[in-house]
């Protein structure tokens, strides 16, 4: 697996090491620096660490985001590895998010690094109508089954119009009736596909249906449910709603467990 690793600083790039040494053991990294710090740092720590190959990326001029976009492109990267730049105030105002400009930049997967154990214990992915989502599933069942973890697979049922709130027609919402699941509504059956993926690759897990508004409901899930990585999708191959969109960069900025956006070529494959 070929990983682009960026950090603003030595002490953020350490951050990045648990996860460096555990991809590196379970599926073999070839890892590029953006940054000097971030060399310095790996280059200290990592020396000598199986299955690892340590680089620099060239081609450094530019807001760093564009720099990312470019050396991950120009590099054929399978990873973005990312420690949150911590910007605030006007600086966030007028630049906006490093990470998320990263993820609206790249077709690689992006890795942001925060809290939390390492391996993770649990992975929650979430899913919705996008076609995406098996992406989602699948690569956190591949992690799961390297890492020895759960994984729990989450359907939130909008109470914002991004999807026509669904119902029996009598006024029982589908996110309360337990026969969800075997409805003919497309989400259910979206739903199905995900677990039926999860058990086919041999993957531990369950479902759950949860209603509400997304974000509040998928980030009540990580602090609640012991979840050590959330795996979101991306849109950027898909027509959808700028509401999707806002989503997946509310959960970025938020999230306080690391979170893995499973790019368009969807790496861990």
């Amino acid at each position: 697996m070929k990983i682009l690793a960026y950090a603003t600083s030595e002490t953020m790039a350490r951050t990045l090491i648990p996860w460096v040494r555990l991809i590196a053991r379970d599926f073999g990294a070839e890892v590029e620096a953006a940054s000097q710090a971030t060399l310095r740092t790996l280059m200290v720590d990592l020396e000598g660490c199986d299955g690892l190959t340590l680089g620099e990326a060239r081609d450094g001029t530019g807001p760093i985001e564009e720099v990312i976009a470019r050396q991950t492109e120009k590099g054929n990267h399978d990873l973005v590895l990312l420690a949150p730049a911590g910007r605030r105030g006007v600086t966030r105002l007028l630049k906006g998010s490093m990470v998320c400009n990263v993820v609206g930049r790249v077709s690689a997967s992006v890795l942001v690094v925060r809290e939390g154990d390492v391996p993770p214990r649990s992975i929650l992915t979430c899913v919705s109508g996008s076609r995406h989502s098996l992406s989602n599933v699948r690569v956190a069942s591949r992690l799961a089954l390297a890492w020895d973890a759960e994984v729990r697979i989450m359907l939130v049922l909008s109470q914002v119009p991004i999807e026509l709130k669904p119902s029996f027609g009598d006024g029982r919402p589908w996110g309360a009736h337990a026969a969800f699941l075997d409805s003919d509504h497309p989400l259910a059956g979206q739903l199905r596909a995900s677990r039926d993926l999860m058990r086919s690759m041999g993957a531990r897990g369950e479902v759950v249906i949860r209603e509400g508004l997304v974000v509040e409901e998928i980030l009540r899930e990580m602090s609640g449910g012991g979840h050590g990585l959330l795996a979101i999708g991306t849109h950027l191959a898909e027509d959808f709603d700028p509401l999707y969109e806002n989503v997946a960069a509310e959960l970025i900025r938020r999230n306080r467990r690391s979170t893995l956006v499973v790019g368009i070529r969807a790496s861990f494959a």
